[in-house]
């Protein structure tokens, strides 16, 4: 049940900075609140991230009472200043009103109001219209802390309109309800529904920020489920579309059991959500548009090498033909592990995780840079720069892998130095 008392000192313990705004605005005549998030949250008694401040000032108006600060008007466009106060940088906004829409992702251009009230009913829900400040309280026009009471999420609008217009609502919808375990009220439901395949006119920036938020939370099984409950699944992911209960189970118990990387999170849900027809892991996820989810060049090969290696894992390995696998994959290997336990391979999954824990107690290195010689060492013993070099490198990499000579200095050198008096072809070098 919400705390509906608010205090200075709730938010002052987050962000003294957003205090001492609030009276700097108020001292020269315009009326300043804290809108947003950073109340919903404070009404839950959760820890306060970044607060935004709304006011009736304008952009110029916030310049000349913070000429001061240290300012940055990237947003000025939408009468939104960050301004740099005790060390911290908060937002501010003026109060603002919206035109009509357009491509279902921005209004085509904002207005300035003096009303806070007009400034509020432009925002997505209940939960997120509500501002505070220490001289007038709590201002909760539209039911916000009943609704964090009662565990619901309502639009401050007519949802219909208000889904239609910003399809990002509808993501943001899903990753609130599956945050604060929120049921959503009958009509956002069917304004979801019916609005579910706008969703494609979004940036896959702007959809992949909300997914990442969903899969890195506590509840990914959830927020799979609620989006494909409301349409979004099949609407985000077509070549979902076929995928059954079976797979979104899967997918969920894949990413509950991953660190909270977006790869590795990722990783879980392309796994899951993959049909299990083929017997390749990385086949079945090879038309996947990275790309077209934003995705980097380094996410993606991070992500199909973990899908390559679970295929690897199936079968039996050599500590040597495990080593690349360690190095490409580092602490994600770890998650490899739980694909095969996911996909009824729990036997390869305990053999290959009882190898990497031997490897570990034997303090064997991930890297040739952590060999216990080096190049320059090797040099001084007579071996030639290039390609000797090199491949005496790999051959004691390879022999510490395998066991076979600890990591040791002295060890590694004895070997280093029988292997040139054995090899002709690694002659000294001419020092006359």
């Amino acid at each position: 049940m919400p705390d509906y008392y608010l205090s200075s000192d709730t938010f002052a313990g987050a962000n003294r900075a957003a205090l001492l705004a609030l009276q700097r605005l108020e001292a020269h005549g315009r009326s300043a609140w804290i809108v947003g998030g950073a109340v919903r949250d404070a009404l839950l008694g959760l820890p306060i991230g970044d607060i935004d401040i709304a006011t009736e000032a304008t952009p110029e108006e916030m310049h000349a009472i913070f000429r001061k600060e240290r300012i940055c008007g990237d947003g000025a466009r939408w009468g939104s200043l960050r301004i740099e106060l005790c060390g911290r940088w908060i937002e501010v906004t003026t109060y603002r009103t919206e035109g009509a829409y357009r491509n279902g992702r921005s209004p085509e251009q904002v207005r300035y109001t003096r009303s806070l009230e007009e400034d509020l009913v432009r925002r997505d829900f209940t939960i997120n219209a509500m501002a505070w400040n220490p001289t007038g309280g709590l201002l909760d026009r539209f039911g916000g802390a009943a609704d964090l009471a009662h565990r619901r999420l309502r639009s401050v609008g007519d949802p219909r309109q208000s889904m239609y217009e910003d399809a990002l609502r509808m993501l943001r919808a899903i990753r609130f309800a599956v945050r604060f375990d929120l049921a959503l009220e009958p009509e956002l439901q069917a304004a979801i529904r019916e609005n579910a395949p706008r969703i494609r006119l979004l940036s896959a920036r702007r959809r992949r920020g909300e997914l990442d938020a969903m899969w890195l939370g506590e509840r990914p099984q959830d927020a799979i489920d609620r989006l494909w409950e409301y349409g979004l699944l099949s609407a985000l992911f077509p070549e979902f579309e076929a995928c059954g209960a079976r797979e979104r189970r899967r997918a969920g118990r894949c990413m509950e059991r991953m660190p909270r990387t977006a790869a590795d999170r990722w990783t879980g849900f392309l796994f899951g959500m993959t049909s299990a027809s083929s017997n390749s892991l990385c086949r079945r996820t090879a038309s996947f548009p990275f790309r077209q989810w934003s995705f980097s060049a380094r996410e993606e090969k991070l992500i199909r090498r973990m899908l390559e290696a679970a295929d690897a894992f199936f079968g039996p390995l050599t500590r040597g033909a495990l080593q690349p696998w360690r190095e490409a994959l580092g602490e994600h290997i770890r998650s490899v592990l739980f694909l095969l336990e996911e996909c009824g391979a729990a036997e390869a999954a305990a053999r290959v995780g009882a190898q990497l824990e031997q490897m570990r107690r034997e303090h064997i290195p991930i890297r040739r840079q952590e060999l216990a010689i080096c190049g320059d060492e090797l040099k001084k013993m007579g071996y030639n720069e290039g390609t000797a070099l090199g491949d005496e490198l790999a051959f004691l990499f390879s022999e510490v892998v395998e066991g076979r000579i600890p990591n040791e200095g002295r060890a590694l050198k004895k070997h280093a130095a029988e292997h040139l008096v054995s090899q002709p072809a690694k002659k000294k070098k001419d020092r006359g």
